[in-house]
């Protein structure tokens, strides 16, 4: 079971989090122990959640409203959400772990109220720390991030546009996130004035995403809307 620190968010985990609106019924996929459940009932949502590893889904029953288990590689198995639509599906850091995203994308579209969302967060494969390994000849899956050994697909941002455009979706919104520059990282591990030098981190990384989000974003967050059923 892969166990997400729940003390500390993501860049992309607070982007998908501020994307869904407050007092919403919310489907959250692949929700694990329910580190970002919780947070979403803190904006007065009410959520539905789906997990297949059943050890995190012990913790995800005690946050969650509903939580159930489900096989997102098996789509009989998500029959357990078929009696309710929601305003808003959460799929974070879900689809690169999947065999057929482009499915579990159409599947969320029924499950969709007039006027919902599905947001969505993945990796950039096209970041710049993964074009420096391969400028290397390497490609060393890790256990975490954006070769993490349990990701059976990569997605650039077009690629990414396309599955959606595939699936039947429209990109509402583009989020890309930046993770901490190395550089800026030590020295603000070197110094007592880490909180300037993490600002200036902040500030410098998001002016490079915001110019070349291809190239340094670390995750994109995307908010999908469905076309005509």
């Amino acid at each position: 079971m892969s166990v997400y620190d729940t003390g500390s968010l993501s860049r992309a985990q607070s982007a998908v989090l501020d994307l869904v609106p407050r007092d919403s019924d919310v489907l959250e996929l692949g929700a694990n122990t329910g580190y970002m459940t919780t947070r979403l009932k803190g904006r007065a949502c009410r959520v539905v959640a789906g997990e297949f590893d059943r050890a995190a889904l012990l913790s995800l029953v005690a946050v969650a409203d509903v939580a159930r288990w489900c096989d997102l590689n098996n789509l009989d198995t998500l029959g357990v959400f078929e009696g309710g639509t929601y305003d808003v599906v959460v799929l974070a850091d879900v689809l690169e772990h999947l065999v057929d995203p482009e499915q579990v994308l159409r599947w969320c579209r029924t499950r969709l109220r007039p006027g919902g969302i599905v947001i969505v967060s993945m990796p950039n494969i096209a970041n710049w720390r993964v074009r420096l390994l391969l400028a290397r000849g390497r490609w060393d899956m890790t256990e975490t991030g954006i070769l993490d050994r349990t990701h059976l697909r990569f997605y650039t941002l077009a690629s990414a546009g396309a599955l959606f455009e595939r699936a039947g979706y429209t990109v509402a919104a583009q989020v890309p996130c930046v993770q901490g520059l190395p550089v800026l990282t030590k020295a603000a591990r070197c110094f007592s004035s880490g909180s300037v030098v993490g600002a200036v981190e902040r500030r410098l990384g998001t002016k490079l995403v915001e110019a070349r989000p291809t190239v340094f974003a670390y995750q994109t967050v995307w908010v999908l809307h469905a076309r005509n059923k």
